[in-house]
């Protein structure tokens, strides 16, 4: 279960939009990229999940993010505030458009694709450090 947490806080975080507007992790996006300005709808274009506001993530969830991209081609978009919109209205904004486009991932995917990939992103993750560690162990080279 404690392992969960800090994903949990994340996704918790990234759903109520409670994180820092200044976050300094705007210049350091890895696999997320910086969007155009907000589409009305996400209808029938390519499947993009909004950021706002830009959030450090753990290694888990940049694997989850290249998970998505790799293999349902869902991209990520870290969004800037439009002029002239207000905080609370964009992240409203936000959180439409992501929800539509989780209906749809999961439409063309399959119900409970995105915890699927979730959970293969936490155990590649795992996988990871237990090799490392085991390298790293007394005795092998």
């Amino acid at each position: 279960m404690d392992r969960w947490i800090p994903s949990l806080l994340a996704a918790c975080a990234l759903m109520a939009g409670c994180a820092d507007s200044a976050d300094s992790s705007r210049d350091h996006r890895g696999p997320r990229e910086q969007a155009a300005p907000p589409a009305e709808e996400p209808g029938d274009g390519p499947l993009v999940l909004w950021e706002y506001p830009a959030l450090p993530y753990s290694a888990q969830h940049m694997e989850y993010l290249r998970l998505l991209q790799s293999e349902l081609g869902v991209g990520t978009a870290v969004m800037d505030l439009p002029a002239g919109k207000k905080d609370s209205a964009f992240r409203a904004e936000v959180n439409r458009h992501n929800e539509q486009t989780r209906q749809r991932i999961e439409a063309q995917h399959g119900q409970g694709v995105l915890g699927r990939i979730r959970q293969r992103a936490i155990d590649n993750w795992e996988a990871k450090v237990k090799a490392a560690q085991d390298k790293a162990a007394p005795g092998n080279p």
